[in-house]
């Protein structure tokens, strides 16, 4: 009975995420418009962020998903790096 559930519920999943798979195979963000300094700090983040979010959720024995956690983790930081460029520079704005 679990595995029937189980499968109906990895069914429903594979039938409405169309869109998360094109996310990681196009890319979240464009490195070229980011400097060599940034896209470093960008990765760094990512790493951090990495090994503490998974380190704690199988700590705590939840399930998790690396290419999720990474793709977001790289949205995250993409928009962070992104929104400090914009306050440090006048000439950028939104």
């Amino acid at each position: 009975m679990i595995l029937i559930v189980a499968a109906f519920g990895i069914l429903a999943g594979v039938l409405t995420s169309s869109g998360m798979m094109e996310v990681a195979r196009n890319g979240v963000f464009h490195p070229e418009m980011f400097t060599f300094k940034e896209v470093m700090f960008l990765f760094v983040g990512v790493m951090l962020a990495d090994v503490i979010l998974l380190n704690t959720f199988n700590a705590l024995g939840l399930p998790t998903s690396t290419t999720v956690s990474l793709i977001f983790e790289l949205l995250g930081s993409a928009v962070a790096v992104a929104i400090f460029k914009i306050v440090s520079d006048a000439t950028l704005t939104m």
